[in-house]
This record gives structure tokens, sequence and C-alpha cells, in this order.
């Protein structure tokens, strides 16, 4: 879950860019969004159309990823963005 109070903008859907990068929970550094696509196993047919959501720029979470450190949820959080993604 994000904190809601961190995100600055509106949050848009969109799919991978090349060299996406964001510090993952429990992550200390950057990582590409499709290196933690392959070190998660996810299927090579689906890296290129599953949803990556941002707000100013800054990725806040990967559909099958880890959240965004930065715009994770914690103890002070006052309110919460559920983002959930449902299959037709």
């Amino acid at each position: 879950m994000i904190d809601y109070d961190k995100i600055v903008d509106s949050v848009i859907i969109r799919t991978r860019k090349t060299k996406d990068k964001y510090v993952p929970l429990g992550f200390s550094g950057h990582r590409t969004i499709k290196k933690m696509m392959i070190d998660e196993k996810i299927p090579q047919p689906l890296r290129n159309i599953l949803p990556v959501f941002e707000s100013k720029g800054e990725i806040l979470w990967v559909w099958g990823l880890r959240e965004n450190a930065a715009f994770a949820a914690g103890c002070k959080t006052e309110n919460l963005l559920l983002l959930e993604v449902y299959q037709d």
C-alpha cells in the first residue's frame, strides 16, 4: 500500500519504459524494472504490458513487484492509497 500523503500530483498508469528505475521496498538502491521483473520471474510476454503507476515521474508501484520505498506506507501513515488491478 502507498502513503497517499506522499503523492504530490495525480497518478497515471502506463507500461514500462526503457531504463525505468526506482528503489523497491526492502532495497537500499535503485533497481531497474527490467531487473526486478527478471528476479521475480515475471514471464517475458507480460513484462511490456503490466501496469506501472507513477506520479510526477516517480514510479509508485509496478504490478507484481514491490512498491517504491519512498512512497510505502509506514507507522506514521495517515491516508492510504490502495492500488488494485483487475483483469477482464
